[in-house]
């Protein structure tokens, strides 16, 4: 079955629902931080109430109520101290969910390089399956073509062997018998052996092999096998005549 290749934006996706654990730590880190700094920002405003609370205390104690002391006061706190105070808090609070947005953004690329592997790898088995077919689909068509050549080879030594064989018959004025002994197998007069009768007669020895006895239809199989494996007409019929059914070719027929 041909390898798919996964679409990257579902890649992504599932990338994603893994780190939804820490995504949802770092939103909550973000949430955390904002409200605590807005606690902060409101004890900074009543920190800050309270001072003017003291400084007017203080301006009525020293009968200074009208004399401009208790603005001055307060501007002098408002700029010294709550104003500074407040700036550092919220570069605190800005800085802490800079960082935290930081590895929000760390886990997004991580969810993205795990997803873009994938899907490369994805491709590689793809490119690797498409090669290998394309060599398989390239080996069956020389072995067909091969098959093919080696068909019609035989056809032409048969059709030459036939040739043959008329000639000889047409100088022989008395054409061997073949009759059948006991076992099935095959006896031929006029001194041949079988292979001899074949050539003498025009007749396929192979067919001649699948009717006798049980070691000559074996001979004959083995001899069809070694053609449907592409070793050729003449191996196959020397390992006939000298391993598989050398009884047929005795008489140098």
């Amino acid at each position: 079955m041909q390898p798919q290749v996964r679409n990257l934006q579902s890649l992504i996706a599932e990338q994603n629902q893994a780190l939804k654990p820490q995504y949802d730590l770092i939103q909550s880190d973000i949430a955390a931080n904002a409200k605590a700094g807005q606690a902060q920002e409101t004890g900074l405003e009543a920190k800050k109430d309270t001072a003017f609370s003291d400084i007017t205390q203080q301006s009525q104690n020293k009968n200074m109520f009208f004399s401009g002391f208790t603005p001055d006061e307060q501007a002098k706190y408002t700029s010294g101290t709550y104003l500074p105070a407040l700036a550092q808090l919220q570069a605190t609070i800005a800085q802490t969910r800079s960082n935290l947005l930081g590895k929000k953004a760390d886990l997004g690329k991580t969810a993205f390089d795990t997803a873009f592997g994938a899907r490369e790898d994805d491709r590689a088995v793809l490119a690797d399956w498409n090669r290998l077919s394309k060599q398989q689909q390239f080996t069956a068509s020389q072995a067909e073509k091969n098959r093919a050549f080696q068909a019609s080879e035989r056809v032409a030594s048969q059709q030459f062997s036939a040739g043959q064989n008329a000639q000889d018959r047409a100088s022989s004025s008395d054409e061997p018998k073949l009759t059948k002994n006991q076992s099935g197998g095959w006896n031929v007069s006029g001194g041949l052996d079988l292979a001899g009768y074949a050539r003498a007669t025009g007749s396929d020895l192979i067919a001649l092999l699948s009717q006798g006895d049980e070691k000559d239809k074996k001979a004959a199989q083995y001899y069809r096998d070694n053609i449907d494996l592409g070793r050729g007409e003449e191996y196959a019929m020397n390992r006939l005549k000298y391993y598989d059914r050398p009884t047929a070719f005795y008489r140098g027929g």
